[in-house]
């Protein structure tokens, strides 16, 4: 659509409403309460089951017009504000590619190994990292003090090498004990085997 299309216009009218967005935070807090009961003991057959199955469908869609209008309001690919030019939407497109191919592997026997995909719907509650500026700062900061930890990390492991390495030293076999004193390796240090029962003789007849 050009950017002064109606149907355009009325999608980013729609993405920008705090309404539209409270909306997608609710189906987000929801659809993750729908994974945490989702236990694999779960039997097919229960009335819980069907729910959780009926409602993995409503989210997928629901995620799926929800990324279906970002993508009619700002553009795809070549837009200035486009879609995949922002890493949160590339995360939100990852997990509903996700969701629909565990759908397709449920509806289609061929494609049952793609239900090994079934774990990736975890990262559900990622989303709710795009709709928070605060939690966004919190991972970026994360992110780039990625080699400043990993330098730190450097130092613990060099430290605990180190002691590693002197306690091996001064304590190796000196923790040890055997009861017998003369004895100071742990192979020598073994009960000698018991001697075999003593028969009984016979009683003698009178």
């Amino acid at each position: 659509f050009p950017p002064g299309h109606r149907v355009r216009v009325w999608c980013l009218e729609l993405v920008n409403d705090a309404r539209f967005d409270q909306t997608i935070i609710f189906a987000i807090l929801a659809s993750s309460v729908c994974l945490a009961l989702d236990m694999p003991r779960l039997d097919p057959a229960s009335e819980l089951a069907y729910w959780l199955t009926q409602l993995n469908y409503v989210w997928t869609w629901l995620f799926f017009f929800k990324l279906l209008f970002k993508v009619v309001a700002y553009g795809f690919a070549f837009a200035p504000d486009a879609y995949v030019k922002n890493p949160w939407n590339l995360l939100d497109l990852a997990i509903v590619t996700v969701s629909f191919l565990v759908l397709l592997a449920d509806t289609f026997p061929a494609l049952q190994p793609l239900k090994t995909l079934r774990v990736l719907r975890v990262l559900r509650p990622l989303r709710l990292l795009s709709r928070n500026a605060g939690m966004k700062l919190v991972i970026v900061s994360l992110f780039k003090a990625m080699p400043s930890v990993s330098n730190v990390f450097a130092v613990v492991v060099l430290f605990q090498l180190v002691f590693a390495i002197l306690g091996m030293q001064m304590f190796s076999g000196t923790l040890g004990a055997c009861t017998e004193p003369s004895i100071d390796r742990a192979e020598l240090c073994f009960a000698p085997p018991s001697p075999p029962p003593l028969a009984l003789a016979p009683a003698l007849a009178p």
